[in-house]
């Protein structure tokens, strides 16, 4: 079994595809009914800070994430991840089901 702590987690660079850094998870969202991570928030860094959403965040599922020692990667370029729905400051975590669709869609994974 691998684990790793929520304080590490947080603070982890993610990848794209070409091993350039694309973010950082700034959140974790836990499921209650489920007692499950319903996605990790990850805060835009470099070439996706230009978006400008201020300090949105992408919800980006945990099964979408390649965990590589210390980092994290995501099998996609940043052209792709740059499209990726956001979840703006004023938004909820708590999103419907027709936005957490869109999200699991987006990054190919299921709930």
């Amino acid at each position: 079994m691998a684990v790793v702590s929520y304080e590490r987690l947080r603070a982890m660079d993610v990848f794209d595809k070409n091993d350039v850094v694309v973010g950082i998870i700034s959140d974790l969202v836990l499921d209650t009914e489920a007692n499950d991570v319903f996605y990790a928030a990850m805060t835009p860094a470099g070439v996706l800070e230009g978006r400008g959403l201020g300090q949105a965040r992408f919800p980006v599922p945990l099964r979408a994430f390649e965990f590589l020692g210390d980092r994290l990667r995501l099998a996609l370029d940043a052209d792709y991840i740059r499209k990726a729905p956001p979840i703006a400051p004023d938004m909820p975590y708590n999103v419907s089901a027709q936005y957490e669709s869109k999200i699991f869609g987006f990054w190919g994974v299921e709930r």
